[in-house]
């Protein structure tokens, strides 16, 4: 925890998960196995096997964790 001194005898303090930026709405995903035709909250789409996408991502965030698709970074 980061200690702050305010001028009027108030002191801060703001936690290091303060200081981390937040996720990217979208990520770039490719799909690992065919999903087929999903409505997401956007778009629809169509989540074939080795397809690169731009999904938002509470979108993708279900796929990922059941290992259908995975976040590509970098």
């Amino acid at each position: 925890m980061i200690r702050h001194k305010c001028p009027s005898n108030f002191t801060l303090f703001t936690s290091p998960q303060d200081m981390i930026p937040p996720k990217d709405p979208y990520i770039k995903v490719r799909v690992l196995e065919d999903i087929g035709e999903v409505v997401l909250s956007d778009q629809v789409a169509n989540l074939a096997r080795h397809a690169m996408l731009f999904l938002r991502r509470t979108d993708a965030e279900q796929y990922i964790s059941q290992g259908l698709m995975e976040e590509l970074t970098g």
